[in-house]
């Protein structure tokens, strides 16, 4: 069990210097594994490959940020079924099925994801409630990552503007957050924005 834990600092450091070869030993231990997770929730084979392998390139792609609290396979269980999620909720078909139950037990506690979903769920209503430009300025920068010349571009603005949204929107969605927080007594929910 050490041993493992070891390796995979090891893996995890190499990955954070940069070394693109760490990224294969974690790619070949759990891929499989990923890939069931995709699968059981999306019932699709390629669609389940598609979001491993973005998984793996987020990995990548914050390598240099990326903080793991628990196991690197927990951590990557969380990624892949928040990543199927996401999906399925863009497609309007969230669910939780029998066979995914087991990974949302195991990894996170079903009290914790329901609690998760709540946040969420206000989060995005805050949103909602944002001035219509404000709202679709955040959506384009946190949801679709656009920087702040292309959102500009995009909707014919001054990147000034889209920073004064931004400003705007994340002051409203810490205090949403804040007043959550007060009346759950959680401060997670400040880690979010």
């Amino acid at each position: 069990m050490t041993e493992n834990h070891d390796e995979e600092r090891g893996w995890l450091a190499n990955l954070q210097r940069g070394d693109e070869s760490a990224l294969d030993p974690i790619f070949n231990k759990y891929y499989p594994y990923l890939y069931r997770i995709a699968f059981h929730m999306l019932l699709d084979s390629n669609m389940a490959k598609d979001m491993v392998q973005d998984v793996f390139f987020k990995l990548w792609q914050n390598r240099s940020t990326i903080m793991i609290n628990t196991t690197l396979k927990g951590y990557l269980q969380r990624a892949i079924i928040n990543q199927c999620i996401s999906f399925k909720r863009t497609q309007g078909k969230v669910a939780l099925t029998p066979q995914v139950m087991p990974y949302f037990t195991e990894t996170i506690g079903m009290q914790e994801f329901l609690e998760a979903e709540s946040l969420e769920m206000r989060v995005r209503e805050a949103i909602e409630r944002l001035p219509d430009q404000c709202a679709q300025v955040f959506r384009l920068s946190r949801f679709e990552e656009m920087s702040y010349q292309e959102i500009a571009d995009h909707l014919g603005i001054a990147p000034k503007t889209v920073e004064n949204h931004i400003s705007k929107a994340l002051k409203t969605l810490r205090e949403t957050l804040l007043s959550i927080a007060l009346l759950t007594g959680s401060s997670s929910s400040l880690l979010i924005f």
